[in-house]
């Protein structure tokens, strides 16, 4: 079993207190990608408001690893490690499996603290003068998640990560290249679990 993970190509505000709105953005991001189409994804994100909820709770990250898109870069051994404020590499990836391309657009919305839990006075949707938490793609230590603040109107990139994947039969404890896209067509096609956010 792992997850995978990858940051979304496309941009959006933070305006919203209501994770569910970016759920479905970054899995609107990920239908972009047929491949990606009937996984659920979850957007890493905390919020109070409408909605109050913690990353670390949102994504329920297990006792699994979490790769990118690529199959072979590892981002957390499992859901304590992902919030140890240290990833083996950073969360760089598009649902494309391209690298996300860096310039002005290295900033991702988090609105978390580097344990995963809510960012006092900047959780996604925070009106001014407490604006919302910030991480940035390219960088593995907790500015991952923590890198700035950024007005909530402001359009910038999510972290996706999907729910728990299982590839049938596998005995190896992490997949390599090919079997996690092996795995990922088989969970594709086997999958008994449906999103619950489909119209």
């Amino acid at each position: 079993m792992y997850y995978l993970a990858f940051v979304t190509d496309g941009s959006r505000n933070a305006t919203s207190t209501d994770i569910s709105v970016y759920d479905q953005f970054v899995n609107d991001q990920a239908d972009l990608n047929t491949d990606l189409n009937t996984i659920s994804w979850k957007a890493l994100g905390s919020t109070r408001g409408a909605t109050d909820v913690d990353a670390i709770d949102h994504l329920g990250i297990g006792a699994f690893p979490v790769f990118l898109l690529d199959g072979t870069t590892l981002i957390a051994d499992d859901g304590a490690d992902l919030w140890d404020g240290d990833l083996d590499a950073a969360l760089g990836i598009d649902q494309y499996g391209m690298l996300a391309q860096g310039g002005l657009r290295t900033n991702v919305w988090t609105g978390t603290a580097a344990d995963g839990k809510a960012y006092s006075g900047g959780t996604l949707g925070s009106p001014f003068p407490d604006n919302p938490v910030v991480g940035d793609l390219t960088l593995s230590d907790s500015r991952w998640l923590v890198a700035g603040s950024s007005p909530p109107g402001g359009s910038l990139r999510v972290y996706a990560f999907s729910e728990k994947l299982t590839m049938p039969g596998a005995v190896i404890p992490e997949p390599s290249s090919l079997a996690i896209w092996a795995g990922l067509g088989l969970a594709l096609l086997v999958s008994r679990r449906r999103r619950s956010r489909r119209r």
